[in-house]
């Protein structure tokens, strides 16, 4: 049985991320005035700046997603990316586990199999059907993991509201630097360092880009984890030799 993506979601999540942007660009102007923290010319152009770079590689990766197709028989479940076909034998498979929304729809399904590969489905039109005749077709002891989302992500006003609270935080990150000790802002600076070296080797290793859009776009997870190492290197050089 072929599956394609839900056009319906790929459109929400764009929406989605238009959404979040305006509200983080407004929550960063009733920040700097609630704050009394001037934000410069300069840091609002930055934000626009990381916003389109992040939206650019967002639909980047809603367009290769668009495209894929699905295809579930008995023995396997084949997924093929522009033309590229990546087969996986449902025998094979040990674990499943399934996001589920808090409107009772499936989110995603992360799937793991005996030789050391997984595949993550998500935007999949007819979903739960999907779902329902993917788990008659697996073996007994495959296990199948259920968990639910405890917010509604879905609902029009999430992202409205969600980045007043981003900007209100960033805003006030940078009001109280000035004030902080400089042995503060070292532990601040290695934290945050120690963080991006997580999460770039996170990308570069467990590859969440590519599990979803196919193995075609692999590259991807590669360069995003690799500018986040650099960007926490470039941010340590910086501190400790100003």
């Amino acid at each position: 049985m072929e599956y394609t993506i839900s056009q319906t979601e790929i459109a929400r999540r764009k929406k989605a991320y238009f959404t979040l942007s305006a509200s983080i660009m407004t929550g960063l102007v009733l920040a700097s005035i609630i704050l009394h923290f001037p934000v410069s010319i300069g840091g609002y152009m930055l934000v626009l700046f990381l916003i389109f770079l992040l939206g650019a590689a967002a639909y980047h990766f809603f367009f290769d997603l668009s495209r894929m197709q699905i295809y579930l028989s008995d023995l396997s479940l084949k997924r093929t990316v522009n033309g590229i076909p990546e087969e996986y034998r449902l025998n094979k498979i040990h674990h499943v586990k399934v996001k589920w929304t808090t409107n009772k729809t499936v989110r995603e399904i992360y799937i793991w199999l005996n030789d050391g590969k997984s595949v993550f489905i998500t935007s999949l039109d007819r979903f739960e059907e999907f779902e329902k005749n993917l788990l008659t077709k697996l073996d007994s002891n495959v296990v199948v993991k259920e968990i639910h989302e405890p917010l509604d992500f879905d609902h029009p006003l999430f992202y409205s509201i969600l980045g007043l609270p981003i900007s209100f935080v960033g805003v006030f990150i940078c009001k109280s630097i000035p004030s902080l000790s400089y042995q503060k802002i070292k532990i601040g600076i290695i934290t945050f360092f120690v963080y991006l070296f997580i999460l770039g080797i996170y990308f570069i290793t467990a590859r969440p880009i590519s599990k979803r859009s196919g193995n075609k776009t692999v590259t991807s997870d590669v360069i995003a984890g690799t500018l986040m190492i650099c960007s926490g290197i470039i941010m340590l050089l910086f501190f400790f030799n100003a």
